[in-house]
C-alpha cells in the first residue's frame, strides 16, 4: 500500500512537472511576448531591464521575457538546433551566425539596416570596424544577418588616485609612457600594508595575455590605418604575412612596429611588471591593481564593473593610447567585441517585434543608458549626452571612442579566416607571456619572441601553411 501510495504522489508530481511546463511554454508562446537570451557578462543587467521599459511602453500590450545567463552560448546552440525553438532575439558573445545563416536559421535583418533611427540609416550607424561583419550568403542571396551589440573599448586602465597623488601626468605619447615607467620603477613607493613591495607600472593576467592585443592593436591602427590594415586582412595573399614585402606587407610591417613597442617597454623591462604576471590568473591581477601594487593595467571596458562589485571605491579610468611614434592615424583604435552580436532566429513568429528591439539598441538613447547603467558602448555610433553628470570612468570612455575616432576590428570577412584556418593576426599563438619569461637580459639577442624571431617565425609557419589552408576551404 506504501508503495502505490509513493508511486501515486511520483505520478502526481510528474503530471504537475508537464502542467507548469505546458503553462510555461504557452505563455512563452504568446504571440504579445518577446522572449531574448541575453549573454549576463560583465556589462550587468540594469541596462537591459531600463531598454525593456522603454521597448513595453512604446509597444502597449506587449512584453518581453528576457532569459540572461553565462551560459547564453550554450542555450543559444542548444535551441538554434531544435525543433520547438521559442526564442525571437539574442544578444551574446559567440554566437555563430557564420554558420547559421546559410543554413537559413536566422532572419534576414535587411529591414532593420534600412530603416532610420536617430534620423540616421542603422546601416550608417553601426560602428566602422564591424561594418563588414554583419553580412552572409543563403541560397545565393547576400543579406544582413547580424548586428552588432557592443563596441568594446580596451587599451590602459589607470589607477587614478594613485595618478593624482603623485602627480603622474597621463602621458600622451609613446614616449611619455616610457618615461613615467621609469620614473614609477625608480620611485620605490612602497605598497600599502606591506614591508616588502613596491608600485610597478603593470601588473596583468597571464591567464588572458589577449588583453595585451587591445594596446598593441590602438599602436598598429596609429601606424598603419584602417584602410591598410582592413585590406590585410582579406588575407589575398601569403605576402600579406611578410613585413618585408613592399606590395602585400605594408600593414604587416606596422603590426611589428606596434608589437616592438610593446616588447621594449614590457618584456625588456622585468621591472616594469609584477613578478609572475605570466602565472597570473584574472582575478589575481585584478586584485593586485585594486590593491594598489601597480598604476596600470590592460584591459577590456568591462573591468569596471567587475571592480566595483569588490573594491566601490576604487578611482580607474581609461587612457587614450598614447600616441606611437611616427603614428599618421593617431585618431585609430582597436574595437573589441567582433564576437559579439544580435540576431533573430529565423524559426521566430515576432520578428518584427524583435526587429523593433534592435531598432532600439541603436538609437541613442540606447547608447546612452548602456554607457551609463553598463559602463561600456554599444556597436552603433550615438551622440554621447555628457550634459548629465557621468562618472569619471564614464567620461573616459566617452573620450576615447567619441565619433571622432576611427575604429577598426582584426575580423577577417574571408574564408580563410571564417573558417579558423587563420585563427588570428599572427597566425600562431600569441607572443606576450612568452616574451616576457623568455627575454635574456644577459644576451637580449638570444632571448624568445623577440620582434625580428617572431614575424620570421610567422613568415615561415604561413608560408608552409599557405597552400594548405586553402586547400581545406576549397
Amino acid at each position: 500500500m506504501m508503495k502505490l501510495k509513493k508511486f501515486a504522489s511520483l505520478m502526481l508530481s510528474v503530471l504537475l512537472c508537464f502542467s507548469l511546463f505546458a503553462g510555461c511554454n504557452k505563455k512563452q508562446n504568446d504571440p504579445d511576448t518577446l522572449n531574448i537570451v541575453v549573454y549576463d557578462g560583465g556589462y550587468g543587467s540594469d541596462w537591459l531591464y531600463s531598454l525593456i521599459d522603454i521597448f513595453e511602453k512604446d509597444h502597449p500590450g506587449k512584453k518581453v521575457n528576457p532569459t540572461l545567463s553565462k551560459n547564453a552560448q550554450t542555450i543559444i546552440s542548444r535551441n538554434m538546433n531544435s525543433k520547438d525553438n521559442i526564442d525571437d532575439l539574442y544578444i551574446s558573445i559567440k554566437v555563430d551566425w557564420e554558420i547559421y545563416a546559410p543554413q537559413g536559421k536566422l532572419a534576414s535583418l535587411d529591414p532593420v539596416f534600412e530603416s532610420t533611427v536617430d534620423d540616421v540609416k542603422i546601416a550608417d550607424k553601426v560602428v566602422s570596424a564591424f561594418q563588414n561583419s554583419t553580412r552572409s550568403v543563403c541560397k545565393g542571396e547576400e543579406h544582413h544577418y547580424r548586428a552588432p551589440w557592443t563596441a568594446g573599448v580596451g587599451g590602459l586602465f589607470y589607477n587614478a588616485e594613485m595618478f593624482e597623488e603623485n602627480h603622474w601626468s597621463v602621458p600622451q605619447t609613446y614616449e611619455e609612457l616610457t618615461a613615467l615607467c621609469k620614473q614609477i620603477a625608480e620611485a620605490n613607493i612602497p605598497v600599502e600594508g606591506s614591508d616588502e613591495e613596491t608600485v610597478v607600472p603593470f601588473v596583468f593576467a597571464g591567464s588572458e595575455e589577449t588583453y595585451w592585443n587591445y594596446l598593441v592593436f590602438n599602436w598598429w591602427g596609429q601606424i598603419s590605418g584602417k584602410a591598410e590594415i582592413d585590406d590585410f586582412l582579406k588575407y589575398e595573399d601569403k605576402a600579406c604575412f611578410d613585413p618585408s614585402d613592399a606590395t602585400y606587407g605594408k600593414a604587416y610591417a606596422g603590426l611589428k612596429q606596434a608589437y616592438t613597442l610593446w616588447y621594449d617597454l614590457i618584456a625588456k623591462n622585468p621591472s616594469y611588471v609584477m613578478k609572475d604576471c605570466v602565472g597570473k590568473t584574472y582575478m589575481g591581477a585584478q586584485l593586485d591593481f585594486v590593491n594598489g601594487k601597480a598604476a596600470m593595467m590592460p584591459n577590456g571596458q568591462w573591468l569596471y564593473n567587475e571592480m566595483k562589485k569588490a573594491a566601490p571605491e576604487f578611482r580607474m579610468k581609461i587612457m587614450p593610447t598614447p600616441t606611437a611614434p611616427n603614428a599618421q592615424f593617431p585618431d585609430t583604435n582597436y574595437v573589441v567585441g567582433s564576437d559579439q552580436s544580435i540576431v533573430i532566429p529565423a524559426t521566430s513568429t515576432k520578428q518584427d517585434l524583435a526587429m523593433d528591439f534592435i531598432r532600439l539598441m541603436a538609437s541613442d538613447t540606447a547608447g546612452n543608458i548602456f554607457l551609463k547603467q553598463a559602463n561600456g558602448t554599444l556597436g552603433f555610433n550615438c551622440d554621447f549626452d555628457t550634459s548629465d553628470e557621468l562618472s569619471e570612468f564614464q567620461q573616459s570612455i566617452a573620450t576615447v571612442q567619441s565619433n571622432d575616432i576611427t575604429l577598426f576590428s582584426d575580423y577577417s570577412n574571408t574564408l580563410l579566416g571564417k573558417s579558423g584556418q587563420i585563427s588570428s593576426v599572427y597566425a600562431m599563438k600569441l607572443p606576450y607571456n612568452d616574451a616576457v619569461s623568455g627575454y635574456n637580459s644577459a644576451d637580449p639577442t638570444n632571448s624568445t619572441y623577440t620582434p625580428d624571431r617572431y614575424f620570421n617565425d610567422i613568415k615561415s609557419t604561413v608560408n608552409g601553411q599557405w597552400q594548405n589552408w586553402l586547400d581545406r576551404i576549397s
